[in-house]
């Protein structure tokens, strides 16, 4: 009698274990649940690969955008270049020396003053260009724009440049470190001076006569424009047109083709800022004199003023390093060639 007492007091028991473990058995989701809700999520490295493998993907079309020689993707890459190299503080005018003849060539611009009989200055009538501030509206939106086409043509120049030598992502960091390097740490009138030096490397470097004569027509509008920019910088690009000019097979075409885009790009500018072309030769006359007067009267260096050597270094250093990844880019297709 007592086991079966026992045994029937067991069996509630066990039926009540039994149902409690058919309760706790966990759900099966449906496959449409599981598709809702979506996959497990990645992990933090394997997050990491993928980006990785997706910048080494593009960095490879970039290569072989920047390789195949095409103008569009050149032409965009040195559009975003122009933008990462940009600087928002020109447009704010500033109290001091320097910012007082920059107001001064926005007001002889605006104010239609002649230059030559008005005013005369080591700038010209386009060199309030240089120095955007927002002294006039006017001004100010002609200075943006012409700095935004310059620092655009400027990086395009420096990616053919640089193409030849390095692979394509190393190209287009040597050309943003020398760009941005102009950009920042030579004054904007003399920084003109690196597009015609650059169109005349490219000019020699490819031996044709197409490109030579293009490159003179090129060059003798710079060489106008940096004239009425500033009168010395303009002295050095016309002698960088003749130099360039008299290097080409046909060299009295070249240099009959400067010497002509170079008169009339002059006139059409000096008419354009207002002037009257009978002011034309005093301006010549009285920049010249200024200009040969400037550098003895500049002359002098602040005692203390040790950022030029800075300055020195960096560039030394950058120069050493695009040096070496030059050679290192030499011999690598020097072995894939043999």
């Amino acid at each position: 009698m007592s086991s079966k007492r026992r045994t029937s007091r067991n069996r509630p028991r066990q039926t009540a274990s039994t149902s409690h473990s058919r309760r706790a058995k966990p759900r099966v989701r449906s496959s449409a649940t599981r598709q809702i809700r979506g996959p497990a999520p990645a992990s933090a490295i394997e997050r990491g690969r993928a980006s990785i493998r997706r910048a080494t993907t593009g960095l490879a079309h970039l290569s072989q955008l920047l390789a195949s020689n095409r103008t569009a993707p050149t032409l965009l890459v040195a559009l975003v270049l122009t933008v990462l190299s940009w600087q928002t503080s020109l447009w704010f005018p500033q109290a001091g020396l320097d910012p007082s003849w920059q107001a001064g060539l926005a007001m002889a611009f605006h104010q239609h003053v002649q230059w030559g009989p008005g005013v005369d200055f080591t700038y010209g009538p386009l060199g309030f260009l240089m120095e955007p501030a927002l002294y006039y509206a006017g001004t100010a939106a002609l200075g943006a724009t012409y700095l935004l086409l310059f620092r655009w043509f400027l990086f395009v120049l420096l990616l053919h440049v640089a193409r030849p030598k390095f692979l394509g992502y190393w190209a287009v960091l040597v050309a943003y470190i020398v760009g941005a390097f102009v950009i920042v740490l030579v004054d904007p009138a003399d920084a003109l001076m690196a597009c015609p030096l650059l169109v005349a490397v490219l000019a020699m470097r490819s031996g044709s006569e197409r490109v030579m004569a293009r490159a003179a027509f090129a060059l003798g509008g710079l060489a106008a424009a940096g004239l009425l920019v500033k009168f010395s910088v303009g002295l050095l690009a016309v002698s960088i047109a003749l130099v360039t000019a008299a290097s080409a097979k046909r060299w009295w075409r070249s240099v009959l083709s400067v010497l002509a885009t170079f008169l009339v790009t002059l006139m059409a500018l000096w008419v354009a800022t207002g002037n009257s072309l009978g002011n034309l030769p005093l301006y010549l006359r009285t920049a010249a004199s200024i200009a040969g007067g400037f550098a003895g009267a500049m002359s002098g260096e602040q005692v203390g003023r040790y950022e030029y050597w800075y300055y020195a270094a960096i560039v030394t250093a950058l120069l050493t390093v695009s040096l070496a990844l030059g050679l290192r880019a030499a011999s690598r297709r020097a072995n894939i060639c043999a």
